[in-house]
């Protein structure tokens, strides 16, 4: 499909002699009033550097006077540019074209739009063309076009890219011939000239890929691939106009499906009459009403039916209103619980209405069970609305993605290699390619964009960035890589901030929240420097950054939640906090019920809650921002106040009391002391009896310890003594006591001890296996698989570690340098390994049926020993009994 040809007219100048007679085109290409013409053509009005030339503007017929800008002058014979000045702000009706690249517009169509000398057509005239090569005319840069349609008077019109997008180039010659009819060579001064000339020219391509950001409506026309899922929407809305709930996994593209996908097709009528809805698209948040308030729909927070029944007043054109809440999990997570159900109710009213409105909410599937819970009124409404995003994507769908949105641009791909990108993707998992890989794909794809030559994306340059699976990872390390030692801290404070911690025990995940600017500061201090790191990060793509419409504040978040899947390092830092930042995520929750209930002071903490606050605010002090501090510190105080005041009551009926007890009380001490003399001698008998009972008893069970501990620590409750004290103590020197404690993020299939007693190897679900001091708890080396880990094991000397995974390769690391010094491949799953006790060999089974002993060569390297497989003398053989035969002797 050839892309519609852009309105160039509303940028055109048509640059006037003295005499009001035509000389030659400029165009706009700067908001500060600059257009760019050619300096033959201002040499033509008989002006120059410093001069006034006379202009009128196409879109509006208003001639205007503009200095020629000294600094922007190169000579006819030279570059021949002449950058222009106009004398005032632009006209409202004037637009500016975006000015781009000319080293990939080889082979493309163009179009321009200028005017002819003789004034025949005082409107101007279109011309078409093709943009052939580079090449150079009098020593300069030039673009070589293939038109008949070029006059003298088209000198300084732009050159637009009809594919790219983009103004490329400004046409300033044509090769005369005795009849222009056959003037078929054009040349044109390329768009990297002009910004040579004016530094304030900005270039800036069309690229037809989003990286991680989702597609919207405006981007449909590069929405490829995704056929299959769109029908499947639209057929639920045929069945259920009125009701429609979009689930798929994170990064399985739902955001995109539904507004660059499905929303365009309903505008173009694929659903009755649906090209005469209206759509609102929001992020419910913090503020669902606010943000619907913000798009058009005034009064929303008195009342949704009332508000869309006004609404629909104000636009009889549409017949109906569709309401997108897309990332509903943000109102589950995020959302004040009584904004929340507020908003759920009214949305419930709205339904059952007889207004005509369709509701299209966009989740997270693994939000799903939450939603049945918390979101109770909707839930009916599930039963003939609910579409699941399909959970795998087809080659042929993968193959749109990658090639459809570069032809659309005039981009090609080096041969094969979209084969390579779809093979890539479709062996991320056994079972093809989920869904979820989109993001990845999607910010292959825009590095390919970015490494492209000369109109090309090459098999290089995807090789540069890592592919599908590892380009995120590579380039969110490197980023971090490149900040130096303070903005890294500050780059891990700002990323773990912005990660709403989920909760395992009730299904519920991490995911990415929104948050201001001002909320990434812990003090005053360091908001520069917050504020720098979060530009650096969104110019790395890392994190978007926007402006709550509701509120006016800036706005950061992830760009997507791909980071919290893929990215090692952003896992690492979230697990190693996570005790921390779960609690201060509490904390936060509870300051803000705190301040949406005007501070009740009921809600400030008490009791356990304030003493662990106490703790992590010695802990963590530059960790807790000011907000926080100050609630911990009015807790404290109204903790204290409150001690105060019961120690004073305490004392005033101690007071009261004592005249009116001290006669009785002197006669009850009486009685009572000798009561406490004949119980003290009781509790004397049994404690000594218990504390002998543990002593005799110790060692007769394997289990003496555990109960005679317990019987001395019951003696020492009854009567403090000497034996009793000597059998705890004893006790708990044998009782068993966790030294360190280490974790996973999947399931734990084998563990190895090393032989010096100092490091454990443990091998997961989660696809790591990792060594871990045994005194500390701290991870010293994580090695990465592509499959669960199924054996781990240590050498004699505790100097190599080899671990064996589901994806057929046995890795083998020395741990003092953390160097791989072997990778053995199998033909199954490698399910065990072991080192022989003289340190020779090393023994991996596998469920393709064999067991393998290779070889340790300890001469070939010092540090790199080989391993060869088979050893001599040792026969393997294959099916589901193996047989070895005994080493020979050397």
């Amino acid at each position: 499909m050839r892309p519609a040809t852009q309105d160039l007219t509303r940028s055109v100048v048509r640059i006037l002699s003295p005499g009001g007679a035509t000389v030659g085109t400029g165009f706009v290409v700067h908001r500060d009033g600059l257009i760019a013409t050619c300096a033959h053509v201002v040499q033509a009005c008989g002006a120059g550097p410093g001069g006034t030339v006379r202009l009128a503007f196409y879109a509006t017929g208003e001639v205007w006077e503009a200095t020629v800008e000294r600094d922007g002058w190169r000579d006819p014979g030279a570059e021949d540019v002449a950058i222009l000045r106009l004398q005032g702000p632009l006209p409202e009706e004037v637009e500016l074209l975006p000015l781009g690249s000319s080293r990939h517009s080889r082979g493309h169509d163009f179009s321009s739009w200028g005017y002819r000398l003789a004034d025949v057509f005082p409107s101007g005239l279109a011309a078409e063309g093709k943009i052939q090569t580079r090449t150079f005319y009098r020593d300069q840069p030039a673009l070589q076009l293939l038109s008949n349609q070029i006059d003298r008077g088209m000198s300084g019109a732009p050159l637009w890219d009809v594919q790219g997008r983009r103004v490329v180039g400004m046409i300033n010659a044509f090769w005369e011939t005795t009849r222009h009819q056959d003037a078929w060579l054009a040349l044109a001064i390329p768009t990297e000239t002009l910004r040579t000339v004016c530094p304030l020219l900005q270039l800036s391509d069309l690229c037809p890929y989003r990286g991680l950001e989702p597609f919207t409506e405006a981007d449909a026309e590069f929405f490829f691939g995704r056929e299959r899922a769109i029908e499947h929407l639209l057929e639920r809305l045929r069945q259920e106009p009125r009701f429609l709930a979009v689930l798929g996994p994170s990064g399985s593209g739902k955001s995109s499906l539904v507004r660059a996908g499905l929303i365009p097709r309903l505008r173009r009528g694929a659903v009755p009459r649906s090209d005469r809805w209206a759509f609102i698209i929001i992020r419910p948040g913090r503020n669902p009403f606010g943000e619907l308030e913000a798009e058009g729909l005034s009064g929303a927070s008195q009342g949704l039916v009332e508000a869309v029944q006004n609404w629909q007043r104000l636009h009889p054109e549409a017949e109906r209103l569709a309401l997108v809440l897309d990332q509903l999990e943000e109102l589950l997570v995020d959302c004040p619980e009584e904004t929340r159900r507020e908003f759920v109710a009214q949305l419930a009213v709205l339904l059952d209405s007889p207004v005509p409105v369709t509701v299209i909410l966009v989740m997270r599937d693994d939000f799903y069970s939450r939603f049945v819970q918390e979101v109770k009124p909707l839930v009916r409404w599930l039963e003939g609305g609910l579409a699941n995003v399909p959970l795998t994507l087809e080659p042929d769908e993968l193959r749109a993605m990658v090639e459809e949105p570069a032809r659309a641009v005039g981009l090609a791909l080096e041969e094969g290699l979209d084969e390579v990108i779809v093979r890539e993707a479709m062996e991320a998992t056994p079972q093809g390619a989920p869904g979820t890989i989109l993001p990845l794909l999607e910010f292959a794809l825009t590095g390919l964009w970015e490494r492209r030559e000369e109109g090309y994306l090459t098999h290089a340059a995807y090789q540069a960035i890592g592919g599908v699976t590892g380009g995120l990872t590579q380039w969110a390390d490197g980023v971090l890589f490149r900040l130096d030692g303070e903005q890294r801290r500050l780059a891990r404070q700002v990323l773990t901030d912005l990660v709403h911690l989920g909760d395992e025990n009730r299904n519920i995940p991490d995911s990415r929240r929104r948050r201001t600017l001002d909320d990434l500061c812990r003090h005053e201090g360091e908001r520069e420097a917050v504020h720098q790191v979060v530009r650096l990060l969104a110019d790395a793509r890392l994190l978007v950054t926007g402006r709550d419409l509701s509120t006016g504040q800036g706005m950061v978040e992830l760009i997507h939640d791909a980071l919290l899947r893929e990215w090692g390092q952003l896992r690492g830092w979230l697990q190693e906090d996570r005790r921390f930042l779960a609690w201060r995520q509490t904390l936060e929750e509870r300051i803000r019920e705190w301040e949406d209930r005007g501070k009740d002071k009921d809600l400030l903490l008490r009791g356990a809650a304030l003493a662990e606050a106490q703790e992590w605010l010695a802990l963590r002090t530059v960790d807790i921002n000011k907000k926080a501090q100050e609630f911990i510190r009015l807790s404290v105080e109204r903790a204290g106040a409150e001690q105060r005041a019961r120690e004073q009551l305490r004392r005033r009926i101690t007071l009261g009391l004592a005249t009116g007890l001290a006669i009785a009380l002197v006669l009850a001490i009486l009685a009572a002391w000798q009561w406490r003399r004949a119980e003290e001698q009781r509790n004397i008998a049994l404690a000594r009896q218990l504390a002998a009972t543990g002593q005799l008893n110790f060692s007769r069970t394997a289990t003496g310890p555990l109960i005679y501990t317990a019987l001395g620590i019951k003696s020492l409750q009854i009567m403090p003594s000497v034996e009793a004290d000597q059998l705890v103590r004893r006790g708990l020197d044998l009782l068993p006591r966790p030294i360190a404690q280490m974790s996973h993020g999947d399931g734990l299939n084998a563990v190895a001890v090393s032989p010096n007693g100092r490091l454990l190897v443990s091998g997961s679900c989660d696809q790591t296996a990792r060594i871990w001091d045994v005194n500390t708890g701290q991870e010293t080396l994580r090695i990465l698989h592509n499959g669960p880990v199924l054996a781990v094991a240590f050498n004699f000397d505790s100097s190599l570690m080899i671990s064996g995974s589901a994806d057929k390769i046995a890795y083998i690391w020395e741990i003092t340098t953390k160097q791989e010094v072997a990778r053995l491949e199998h033909d199954g799953a490698v399910t065990a390994a072991e080192f022989s006790l003289n340190g020779r060999w090393v023994v991996t089974g596998s469920e393709d049926g064999t067991v393998r002993v290779w070889e340790i060569n300890k001469e070939s390297s010092a540090k790199s020993p080989n391993f060869t497989n088979p050893m001599p003398g040792v026969e393997v053989a294959g099916g589901p009994e193996v047989a070895i035969a005994a080493p020979k002797s050397p």
